[in-house]
């Protein structure tokens, strides 16, 4: 199921400790690791050899949140912790186009 757009409100629930705390350090989660695409403009040289630009066109509408192959989301806590929590996109929209979704973070850190 793709959701294009950030998630407006999101709901974590984990089973060995306090919803939506990192197992390591207790802190909350931070967000999801997110893969955004961009293409790396170039500069054409007066020989034809191609240069990097130095700018980045990001693709916002393409941002999707990293997942493992069980499907989880990867998140992340203040202090660099990561660990795996499944995601339930309900993919309802807000008017502003923002999307909802649940999170529970999984019982096998």
């Amino acid at each position: 199921m793709f959701c294009s757009g950030p998630l407006a409100e999101l709901t974590v629930v984990d089973w060995d400790t306090e919803p939506g705390t990192c197992p390591e350090c207790g802190e909350y989660a931070k967000g999801t690791f997110e893969t955004v695409p961009g293409l790396a403009l170039l500069n054409f040289v007066d020989d034809g050899e191609a240069e990097y630009f130095g700018q980045t066109d990001v693709c916002w509408d393409m941002q999707a949140t990293d997942r493992d192959e069980q499907g989880r989301a990867t998140l992340m806590c203040p202090a660099g912790h990561t660990w795996q929590a499944a995601m339930d996109e309900q993919c309802s929209t807000t008017g502003s186009g923002e999307r909802d979704g649940s999170l529970t973070t999984s019982s096998d850190h």
